[in-house]
């Protein structure tokens, strides 16, 4: 009995180990899936501070507020920003854009792997109003 006991710390360990890592990979494989539908290369989630590039992108919002995404507290603000235009980009709600903010591995992979549709951002020239000699 008492071996038995002994035995199950390392056990629960590597259960909790292995889901750890079985949650990651399908993390990643969701995020990948993401960026192709918003034409950005999947593999992209692979690699560091490029990853974040791509975020931006998919949001439809200016390359460098990457660099917001790098600094401390200022971080979080710019999160919420890029998450309420990720939303919009995949025509959700705004229920889904706090799921983006506090489970953000759950839901990239919701939008990754579901039938949701990416909706680029318009051109500035189709918000401009016709001109008057057109």
């Amino acid at each position: 009995m008492e071996d038995l006991i002994h035995l199950v710390g390392p056990l629960a360990v590597l259960f909790f180990l292995l889901l750890g890592l079985a949650f990651t990979v399908f993390s990643i494989m969701g995020i990948w899936k993401m960026f192709e539908k918003a034409d950005q290369p999947g593999w992209g989630i692979l690699v560091p501070i490029y990853n974040l590039i791509l975020i931006v992108r998919v949001a439809g919002l200016p390359e460098w507020m990457f660099l917001l995404l790098l600094i401390p507290v200022v971080n979080i603000v710019a999160m919420i920003i890029v998450s309420l235009e990720i939303r919009k980009r995949f025509s959700k709600g705004v229920g889904f854009t706090i799921g983006l903010i506090f489970l953000p591995a759950l839901f990239y992979t919701m939008l990754g792997f579901g039938s949701d549709v990416y909706l680029p951002r318009p051109a500035a020239s189709e918000h401009a109003p016709p001109r008057p000699d057109q």
